[in-house]
């Protein structure tokens, strides 16, 4: 297996679909699609409430609230989220 089929089997095994046909994935998966650090990415999820950045700002005018960012941590980024994360 190439390196790079191993990356995207690592990322399919790191998104669920729920029993609603949402999907969610976990930060780490995320920050690999979006070729970001995972660290920079939990920054801009937690601190959210307090100065949010650019990123968290897209996400927050699109209906989500800050302690929905924070909240990814643990309970995953949202399928939407992922695609407006892709798209900033």
């Amino acid at each position: 297996m190439s390196n790079l089929q191993q990356v995207l089997e690592d990322i399919r095994s790191e998104i669920q679909i729920m029993s609603n046909g949402r999907g969610v994935g976990s930060i780490r998966a995320v920050a690999r699609l979006c070729d970001v650090d995972e660290s920079g990415l939990r920054r801009h999820f937690k601190g959210a409430d307090l100065t949010p950045s650019k990123l968290a700002e897209s996400l927050i005018s699109h209906g989500f609230k800050p302690a929905d960012l924070e909240a990814f941590s643990q309970s995953g980024v949202p399928d939407i989220a992922i695609a407006l994360d892709m798209e900033s």
